[in-house]
């Protein structure tokens, strides 16, 4: 499912849904750790909507394993015209009726209700 919250890192790439604003003739992804401290920023391509980050530093050294959010920054004329955050798809390990409303239980223990997904696809091999 493609939702709105922190990726696991254990080395692997991850693939985030990083959109900047049409109007923007810049952007960055913010990198922020499970503290909330950006640990790196990058930019980002205007005309590509998916981002593969490597988990590395920019001298090519892994980052730490843990959880990592991505924040979208768009500018233009050097000026911040939108900042989101970026989406990434995680694996869904229960779907719970509570309440009148589907909740989803992914595997780290993170709880949304379904209509908070924007996108389903078959997982793909590891």
């Amino acid at each position: 499912m493609r939702v709105l919250k922190t990726a696991e890192f254990a080395g692997s790439p991850i693939e985030i849904f990083a959109t900047p604003n049409p109007n923007a003739d810049n952007a960055r992804l913010l990198v922020k750790n499970a503290a909330d401290e950006t640990v790196q920023t990058l930019d980002l391509p205007l005309n590509e909507d998916v981002y593969q980050w490597a988990g590395v530093d920019n001298s090519g050294a892994p980052l730490a394993d843990g959880k990592y959010s991505f924040v979208v920054e768009s500018y233009k004329d050097g000026a911040v015209l939108e900042t989101h955050q970026g989406s990434i798809y995680d694996e869904v390990r229960e779907a719970r009726l509570e309440a009148g409303k589907i909740i989803l239980v992914f595997a780290d223990g993170t709880k949304m209700l379904a209509d908070e997904v924007s996108a389903i696809r078959k997982p793909t091999p590891v």
